[in-house]
């Protein structure tokens, strides 16, 4: 038996449409929270995200689960013997008083502990502001648009870190992007999926 239909998911899938048209990296959850948003301030019904998870799926708007292979030996130290080896970068958000949100993001050097650089915005952040994060940094370590020889540039797996865009650009301007390795029950549920598949 297939899934059931709405007679309402097609302006479902526009409204869908309209969030992945300006952010095409979020999944169903961030959909899900980007449209009850403009839906409240609307006075409208919110959607539940199983809903908004059965829509996508059913039209291919879903993103892609990749596997990643860490190919480096894991040592679990981040710091290093000296400056220049190894950048590392996250991001946060602020939740201020007046309900207003402040989305930042920070590059450290991991073996001298320096804030290289930082980008804030009113907005949730983009690869965009990753990029110029990154330049930010070389320029600010350097005075070049290029570091004189290969940097990692350390982060979590979030989207802005991993798309092709950001990973290009570190290429660019002599950075190498390496992400933190997946938690291990990560690994183990998706062997038991295998299993179940097999």
């Amino acid at each position: 038996m297939g899934r059931y239909n709405k007679s309402a998911d097609s302006a479902v899938l526009e409204e869908i449409k309209e969030v992945l048209k300006d952010r095409p990296s979020y999944g169903y959850k961030r959909v899900t929270v980007m449209l009850n948003r403009m839906r409240v301030k609307k006075g409208l019904e919110q959607f539940n995200k199983k809903r908004i998870y059965r829509v996508m799926d059913k039209n291919g708007l879903l993103l892609n689960k990749k596997r990643f292979i860490i190919k480096e030996k894991r040592t679990g130290e981040i710091i290093t013997s000296c400056s220049n080896m190894r950048w590392c970068s996250d991001a946060f958000e602020v939740c201020c008083f007046n309900s207003d949100r402040v989305y930042a993001a920070f590059a450290l050097d991991c073996h001298d502990r320096e804030c290289l650089a930082y980008v804030v915005r009113n907005r949730p952040l983009l690869s965009e502001d990753i990029q110029d994060l990154m330049l930010l940094s070389v320029k600010k370590r350097f005075k070049s648009l290029k570091a004189p020889r290969r940097i990692q540039w350390l982060s979590d797996r979030g989207a802005i870190y991993r798309c092709h865009e950001t990973v290009n650009k570190a290429r660019h301007l002599g950075l190498k992007s390496c992400f933190t390795a997946l938690p291990i029950r990560l690994n183990l549920m998706g062997c038991q999926r295998l299993l179940w598949q097999q």
